[in-house]
């Protein structure tokens, strides 16, 4: 009669060291919360997780429509806005601007990305660097601008061209200026009082577990 054929036994060591989970944002902030060497370094690898998860993702896709919408908007609501003839022009720029900024940053993105494979210390290249910064402040200047040119007419603009023709702009073009201003200052706040809640809870947990 044949012997029965003998298998190894399957190793079930709960001791052996298993790969770190990276399908969730909280497995990630776990493995980084077990390597982290100080408060400082996990708030950090906290905020790299954050800036890589798919919401965050989702937003930047969003901030790069926008800019092509506001370009749009301002182009077909060019002298539809009598009041402040200024906001399709500040629509057509603040788009222009956002879409070249778009594209730089992701042109300084592959640069880097490509010439780190290369060097084990490589940044963005300083011409970038600098047309960036120069652009962010023009944006930020020309955003200040906006506010004031679309809030000051809040209470007189008019949607009905027959009505009162001086006072009249485009609804799409007025509507979609003020709440992308608007919008822009709620996320704003947002963004601020979460970095501070994130920063304080992480540095806080961190601090706890370091100590013990």
């Amino acid at each position: 009669m044949a012997e029965a054929p003998v298998y190894d036994p399957v190793s079930t060591d709960e001791n052996e060291e298993k790969p770190p989970s990276y399908f969730n944002i909280i497995s990630q902030i776990k493995h980084a919360k077990s390597e982290a060497k100080s408060p400082a370094e996990l708030g950090l690898q906290t905020i790299k997780i954050l800036a890589g998860s798919f919401i965050f993702s989702i937003i930047l896709v969003i901030s790069s429509i926008i800019p092509i919408a506001m370009l749009i908007i301002g182009i077909l609501s060019q002298e539809k806005c009598s009041i402040q003839p200024k906001i399709p022009l500040w629509l057509i720029v603040s788009g222009s601007c956002g879409v070249v900024s778009a594209l730089m940053k992701f042109l300084g993105s592959m640069i880097t990305c490509i010439k780190s494979r290369k060097e084990s210390e490589y940044s963005e290249p300083k011409i970038l660097s600098c047309f960036n910064g120069l652009l962010s402040f023009f944006l930020f200047i020309w955003f200040i601008l906006g506010n004031y040119w679309v809030y000051s007419i809040y209470d007189k603009v008019q949607y009905d061209s027959l009505i009162n023709p001086e006072n009249y702009c485009d609804k799409l073009c007025y509507l979609f200026s003020f709440w992308i201003i608007t919008a822009s200052w709620i996320l704003l706040g947002l963004v601020c009082f979460c970095s501070c809640a994130i920063v304080c809870v992480v540095v806080g947990i961190s601090a706890k577990a370091l100590s013990t």
